[in-house]
């Protein structure tokens, strides 16, 4: 995978992850705060996608919506998201480890 994203190829990425269980939940520990100028950033070569939120640590309901690209998404719980491509997501990853 590591290969595939040094050669930019995001589709191959795309299928790397989608062939994992389509069914397993995985959770993703979002910031505290969250809000319209910084979302939680989700990464997808296709236009919308659909996503879920837990909205707090203890509850056992998800609570699930379709995203699209462009525009910032909120939860009712009031957390953010935006969904952006591949290359937009890992230069954020990539800007935001770099030492100030």
């Amino acid at each position: 995978m590591s290969e595939a994203v040094r050669n930019g190829d995001y589709l191959a990425v795309e299928k790397i992850i989608s062939e994992q269980d389509p069914y397993e939940v995985r959770r993703v520990k979002m910031p505290t705060i969250t809000s319209a100028d910084e979302p939680n950033i989700i990464a997808s070569t296709s236009d919308t996608r659909l996503i879920g939120c837990l909205c707090e640590p203890q509850a056992d309901a998800i609570n699930w919506m379709e995203i699209s690209k462009g525009q910032p998404y909120q939860c009712y719980c009031g957390h953010w998201f935006r969904l952006v491509d591949f290359e937009d997501y890992l230069s954020r990853s990539h800007n935001s480890k770099q030492p100030a």
